[in-house]
């Protein structure tokens, strides 16, 4: 995969100028290709361990005439912005507990209106929240009580 377009919003375009930085400045960077007259190779079947080792000696930007374009847009999408007033929703990391209070899990990111509308846990941080309370509904091991059993994330 590689950058073919980059769609600016006008709060990274703020955003940019506060650093004085140009979205054309950002996209100079992304499209200067000091690669550009180097012969590409087909990258072969690999298993895991020699696709690692592959790339610790080779670089992608080696095979970008094989790669797909896609096209990026700079700026949170509708699932990172206030169901309310549209807002930017800010980043904190949190504990959450799970299994009525017998586990917590550390440091997850969770997602917060800077006014107050909403909260709620990253899309990433949900999905794990989700895995583990599955996987304490199979397993959990009762606790002795006032006892609680933690999780670092």
């Amino acid at each position: 995969m590689y950058v073919e377009d980059v769609i600016w919003d006008e709060d990274n375009v703020e955003h940019l100028a506060t650093h004085q930085v140009r979205p054309e400045e950002v996209e100079d960077a992304i499209w200067d290709d000091p690669w550009d007259e180097m012969t590409m190779t087909s990258i072969a079947e690999m298993t895991r361990a020699q696709e690692a080792e592959f790339w610790e000696t080779h670089d992608a930007t080696d095979y970008l005439d094989e790669m797909e374009p896609v096209t990026v847009t700079v700026g949170p999408g509708p699932q990172n912005r206030c169901s309310v007033c549209g807002r930017t929703l800010l980043s904190r990391y949190v504990d959450v507990d799970l299994a009525d209070g017998r586990v917590k899990l550390r440091g997850l990111r969770q997602l917060y209106c800077p006014v107050g509308h909403e909260t709620r846990l990253a899309p990433e941080a949900q999905r794990l929240a989700n895995a583990v309370e599955a996987v304490l509904r199979l397993t959990l091991v009762p606790v002795g009580a006032g006892q609680r059993a933690q999780v670092a994330v």
